[in-house]
């Protein structure tokens, strides 16, 4: 697949406010229309149900008012918004746009592929959780340099004191600066990895900044020797493994992996396409704690472990992004995966909630949406 434009990786994180509206719930109600345009999601028989949503205690006319909303161009550049609860999928609806990475126009719809950049973290998260179960990786504490011998002559500092949680964390001490130059910038250190003949000797042989473990820089460098880590642990492709061992059992039956410009290396950190029904399953597979249909697919002590703070300042875990949703009643923890344009899982534990968003965003819009009518319409 071609593409015109370089890719762009891009994460931000915010806390917001938002009121809670209290709604009854009469008992389940099935395939009913609700709004003045939309309906309630099809049941695909793919684990992810399909119910109105009073049947999970949840408000209809905040959801309503959110797609007329979106369909009237007052949120411009959504393309895709789903809310699971309870066991059920309460709202799919998908909107016309442009994709970011590739500027073409479509309908966009249930079987579209889409975009989700740094999202992948979040799944290459679950990857090297998987590899430590099978043993292919001994634990996080497992030297990074032990999976890159050949390249220990360009790492600057003990090639001991890096390890595999550092890199999940994003605490490496390496320099990098992927956030002060825009991603078309060649100053960009995501810019010169991308083009670089090698993108894993060019991320190890930066500079030593800091003592690892001390200061979070995000970086798509880190995420991207995950990776290979991970595929050179398993003695697979990155992206085989994924489709053996995580795509496969979610019932994911489509997806691409992007490389990087030079190569066939999966951009492991950014370059994956899901569909958005794929990236529901993957926050139900971890409000779930790994298990899907009664399987464990990701082991439920890596999910709590990559869910709660591992880097300074307490808004990172492994690959994840945290928060705290302050509302009248409660103080709501949250985890998500976040990725460059809009595209969004929001993960909350304490609702049994997830949605997903994906889009062509510059602003918060997601956020303001998610705050304003998904939350507010649980009760």
């Amino acid at each position: 697949m071609t593409r015109d434009m370089p890719r762009w990786f891009w994460v931000s994180a915010v806390v917001a406010s938002a009121l809670f509206i209290a709604a009854c719930s009469d008992g389940p109600i099935t395939g009913e229309p609700f709004g003045s345009d939309y309906a309630v999601p099809d049941d695909l028989s793919d684990g992810l149900g399909g119910s109105h949503p009073k049947s999970v205690g949840m408000d209809e006319a905040p959801l309503a008012a959110m797609v007329n909303e979106i369909r009237d161009g007052q949120w411009p550049n959504i393309h895709s918004v789903l809310v699971y609860r309870r066991g059920q999928l309460v709202l799919e609806e998908y909107f016309p746009g442009v994709m970011l990475s590739d500027n073409v126009y479509r309908e966009f719809d249930r079987d579209t592929l889409h975009d989700v950049f740094s999202v992948s973290k979040s799944i290459l998260s679950a990857a090297v959780g998987m590899a430590i179960e099978s043993g292919g990786i001994e634990s996080v504490d497992q030297p990074v340099m032990d999976f890159f011998p050949e390249y220990r002559h360009v790492i600057d500092g003990p090639a001991e004191d890096l390890k595999i949680r550092h890199l999940l964390s994003m605490t490496t001490g390496l320099e990098w600066d992927e956030s002060s130059a825009s991603y078309a910038d060649g100053s960009n250190s995501h810019r010169q990895m991308m083009e670089a003949s090698d993108p894993i000797e060019f991320v190890l042989s930066r500079r030593s900044m800091h003592t690892p473990g001390e200061v979070f820089t995000y970086s798509t460098g880190v995420s991207s020797l995950l990776g290979e880590i991970v595929a050179r642990a398993t003695g697979e492709s990155y992206a085989d493994y994924m489709a053996r061992s995580l795509f496969n059992p979610l019932g994911i039956e489509r997806s691409n992996w992007l490389p990087f410009y030079q190569g066939n290396l999966e951009s492991a950190g950014g370059g994956l396409q899901l569909r958005p029904r794929d990236m529901t399953k993957f926050g139900v597979l971890y409000l779930n704690r790994g298990l899907w249909q009664e399987r464990t697919i990701v082991p439920g002590d890596w999910v709590d472990e990559s869910t709660k703070t591992q880097a300074p300042g307490g808004f990172y875990g492994y690959q994840w992004w945290l928060a705290v949703t302050d509302t009248e009643i409660t103080n709501l923890n949250f985890f998500r995966a976040a990725g460059l344009g809009g595209q969004h899982i929001f993960v909350y534990p304490e609702l049994q909630l997830v949605a997903v968003f994906t889009g062509n965003q510059s602003g918060t819009g997601p956020h303001e949406l998610w705050l304003d009518y998904i939350i507010a319409s649980t009760s």
